[in-house]
């Protein structure tokens, strides 16, 4: 009679795992369902979890070298991988073992588990905010992963090798007989930026970076797994993460300014426009119109998902006005033409405290914050708290976490300037701006009447 020790599984997985068990020890198994490769969650008899994966041998490590027949390349390439990875306070799962079954036709490889949940399954169920804050971490942890070399020397040149590499796309599209408008945008931006390659160097990027392969660990700190580089120029880690998670503005948007301290440099997005375009060229043509989409038709290298934060420029105060201006007459909102304007904007901005919020080029919210001085008469629980004024959010982007995301800037730049806290007054009738910063933390404290308007006084003490 066949065991019934893996019936939870289906026959072809149960039947391997039967095979494997004697060698493995294996007492618990699970599919894991995400990606293309046969892989399992398993214990052993110590009660150790591991990754499984399963592979056949002739395949085994065509992406790991770049040769199938390299053994000890691979195994070079983990040890390497190792050392590198433990000269940092990255988390990351770690080669333990391998083998082969089956006469030698097919190959297991053993890794050690993250506890945690798929970040591409978590994302869903967080709220706008927390999924910046959550990409600002995997931000931090891939340029803590990026310091690294690369685990393999004497490289060809990373220019060398990957014009090879698009060369080769191009040719191939070239020869195909139906092509598409989006693939057509695509190859042009490709034949006509390879220049955008020069000077790239290599380092130790993941090489196959997205949420499938990020872990939110129940702690809150951010676990990588499968990684399948050699080698490459940082940067193309960043091609696919937004295919894998769609539009999703304020997890890509924390991610870069994450990685960058939230300052790209003016070379990044050019040449992000530039993996992503060559990157979906090799596995996702279907969806070159999405890509194309995202860098309207490949003219704007600053994709349309991408939020930056930074402080106003007097370049700003017109599409600060109109923002100002646009929100007038809305429930609860008590601005008018004659405040705020352009000489309030003209005069934060001086004084260094109007930050603007863009998606793309347009301006999506503003806030100004800073020690103004004016609500030092009241009472507050923090000692030293900063104050929060003219916040606003342009009414095409309400309704989209944007005001969430400003408050969430704002108490980094408060913690940044020694500040403990954030201090506020929200008209009574603002009842969208009551139920925002309650959301968000805030606890009112008393209430008052000024400009003939009343308002509640609104604080709340920023952590260390």
């Amino acid at each position: 009679m066949k065991p019934t020790k893996f019936n939870n599984l289906a026959p072809e997985d149960a039947d391997v795992m039967l095979e494997l068990s004697p060698i493995l020890g294996i007492t618990v198994a699970k599919r894991l369902t995400k990606g293309g490769d046969w892989k399992f969650y398993i214990e052993n008899a110590q009660g150790e979890k591991r990754i499984l994966k399963i592979i056949k041998t002739e395949e085994r490590y065509k992406y790991e070298t770049g040769d199938r027949k390299d053994p000890v390349k691979w195994r070079n390439y983990h040890a390497r991988f190792k050392q590198l990875i433990n000269t940092t306070n990255i988390i990351a799962t770690q080669f333990v073992g391998d083998g082969t079954f089956r006469e030698g036709t097919m190959s297991y490889e053993l890794t050690t588990w993250i506890d945690g949940e798929d970040l591409v399954d978590a994302l869903p169920r967080l709220s706008p905010a927390q999924q910046y804050a959550v990409g600002v971490k995997v931000g931090q942890t891939l340029r803590e992963l990026h310091k690294l070399p690369p685990p393999w020397e004497g490289l060809m040149p990373w220019d060398e090798s990957y014009t090879k590499n698009v060369q080769g796309k191009l040719q191939k599209y070239a020869e195909k007989p139906t092509k598409t408008r989006g693939e057509d945008l695509l190859t042009k931006y490709l034949s006509e930026n390879m220049g955008l390659l020069k000077g790239r160097q290599r380092a130790f990027p993941h090489g196959d970076h997205n949420t499938e392969n990020t872990i939110l660990m129940p702690n809150g700190e951010i676990g990588l797994i499968d990684f399948a580089a050699l080698g490459a120029d940082p940067w193309i880690d960043f091609w696919e993460f937004p295919h894998n998670v769609g539009e999703n503005p304020h997890y890509n948007s924390g991610e870069i300014n994450g990685y960058f301290d939230g300052k790209p440099p003016q070379e990044f997005f050019p040449l992000l426009a530039f993996y992503v375009a060559n990157g979906y060229m090799g596995w996702y043509p279907q969806h070159a119109d999405t890509a194309t989409g995202w860098f309207d038709d490949m003219k704007n290298p600053v994709p349309s998902w991408y939020y930056s934060f930074a402080q106003a420029t007097r370049d700003d105060i017109p599409e600060i006005v109109d923002l100002y201006r646009s929100v007038i007459g809305m429930p609860g909102c008590t601005w008018s033409e004659d405040y705020p304007n352009k000489d309030t904007a003209e005069y934060d901005i001086n004084k260094g405290w109007l930050y603007a919020l863009k998606k793309q080029d347009k301006i999506a919210g503003v806030v100004s914050i800073g020690d103004f001085g004016e609500l030092g008469d009241l009472k507050w629980k923090p000692k030293n708290p900063c104050e929060l004024a003219r916040i606003g959010v342009h009414p095409e982007f309400q309704k989209q976490g944007i005001g969430t995301l400003l408050l969430q800037h704002c108490f980094e730049i408060a913690k940044n300037q020694g500040f403990d806290g954030i201090r506020i007054l929200v008209a009574k009738t603002n009842t969208t701006a009551l139920a925002l910063y309650e959301k968000n933390g805030f606890e009112r404290c008393g209430e008052v009447n000024r400009f003939d308007i009343d308002f509640y006084c609104y604080q709340i003490a920023l952590e260390e």
